[in-house]
């Protein structure tokens, strides 16, 4: 029997650093034999397999290039069970923070950045919209991995 999920998806449009970082994330995350999507921590296996394909879709409008980078393996069976990491979502402790966006007492949008222990780290100005917070949160993972500190103490 089989019984897939998708337990993280992401889709954006990032500057091409930003995507870089990422995959150099999930690359040191391989070789560190700890992985991380969201919330969601994953273990592979010493032997992975590893899928690409490159495309071209050419229209009236232009040419459209895809990379697709696939990675697979098994996490051994359990009693007749798949094992808990390859079948539930896990939650890394102290590992990955995220961000919390909520409405304030004055209905204005905020976010929080918390830590992976869930202590808040950073915290927004107010937003008149829930959209312009989500960018404000997409404007704070693009620009702090590179952001200087400006030490005006």
């Amino acid at each position: 029997m089989s019984d897939e999920k998708t337990l993280f998806e992401s889709e954006q449009q990032l500057p091409v650093a930003a995507v870089a970082r990422r995959l150099r994330e999930v690359a040191d995350g391989l070789e560190a034999g700890a992985l991380q999507f969201g919330d969601h921590a994953a273990t592979p296996s010493s032997t992975v397999k590893f899928e690409e394909e490159y495309s071209a879709e050419t229209t009236d409008e232009g040419t459209t290039f895809e990379v697709e980078l696939e990675l697979k393996w098994n996490s051994p069976a359990a009693n007749g069970k798949a094992d808990r990491g390859a079948r539930n979502a896990t939650k890394a402790s102290g590992v990955a923070g995220k961000f919390e966006l909520f409405q304030d007492v004055g209905d204005k949008f905020r976010f929080h950045l918390k830590a992976g222990n869930g202590q808040i780290i950073a915290s927004s100005q107010a937003y008149t919209t829930k959209a312009a917070a989500q960018n404000g949160i997409q404007s704070v993972r693009t620009n702090a991995p590179t952001g200087r500190i400006d030490d005006q103490t």
